[in-house]
């Protein structure tokens, strides 16, 4: 068995590449590994994300108001998406 430890990251695929990188990081001049473009807005808190889910609209990450699974006119997805709960 094998223990990794250290700060949570999250796995990109691009092409046959695979890139590691720590939350926060973005190697991608600013474009997240899925397309999106990078967040104006400061990452919500689990509270706030539990709020969002019972009112099943929530905030896109330059703070439009969005579907759960959705994204905004000028192309920022929702939170969920973004962190990947959905």
């Amino acid at each position: 068995m094998v223990r990794i430890t250290g700060p949570p990251i999250h796995l990109a695929r691009l092409g046959q590449e695979e890139i590691a990188m720590t939350k926060g990081e973005n190697k991608f001049g600013g474009i997240t590994p899925k397309g999106y473009p990078e967040p104006t807005e400061p990452e919500p808190d689990i509270e706030q994300i539990e709020e969002w889910v019972i009112d099943s609209v929530v905030d896109a990450t330059d703070g439009c108001r969005v579907e759960p699974d959705g994204v905004c006119p000028h192309g920022y997805p929702s939170w969920l998406v973004y962190l990947g709960y959905i």
